[in-house]
């Protein structure tokens, strides 16, 4: 019976492909947790001492996301009242919004961001003065997007 003789040439091609691959979706995840890391820094540094907890998350998928939490956050973002309304230069939530209202005493839904909710429930509240967008988030999102090519060009020199 003839001897048969392995051609582990082919083998040692899919090999190598496969640990450059692998080196590939490492680097992809450096990147990416890098940009996270930045963009939360930068977040924390645009919100200071207003209570709110800046963290992010990277899904199985490869996407990140920049969270910030806390109970004002909301009013910070999109701001609130006269003053509020027209400041944002983001695009407003649409979806409806319900909570209590303290200032009306009962659950109210509202449709999408409303800035002076009560004068629209009851004309007999006056409008609410507020605050201004703040927009740490959409400032950071194009924070990010302005110095993505520079940390991506940092992590490549590694």
């Amino acid at each position: 019976m003839a001897d048969k003789v392995a051609d582990l040439n082919g083998l040692k091609r899919f090999k190598k492909k496969v640990q450059e691959c692998s080196s590939h979706q490492n680097r992809v995840e450096v990147v990416l947790r890098r940009l996270c890391e930045a963009g939360m820094a930068y977040a924390k540094d645009l919100y200071g001492d207003n209570s709110i907890s800046v963290t992010y998350s990277i899904d199985g998928n490869g996407n990140g996301s920049i969270i910030a939490s806390g109970e004002q956050i909301a009013y910070l973002e999109y701001g609130t009242g006269e003053r509020g309304r027209g400041s944002y230069e983001g695009n407003l939530p649409t979806q409806d919004i319900s909570f209590y209202s303290t200032r009306l005493g009962q659950d109210i839904t509202v449709d999408g961001w409303t800035y002076s909710y009560a004068h629209e429930f009851d004309a007999s509240f006056p409008k609410w003065n507020g605050i201004t967008a703040k927009a740490q988030m959409w400032t950071t999102a194009r924070w990010l997007r302005d110095n993505a090519a520079k940390i991506i060009r940092e992590v490549a020199k590694e």
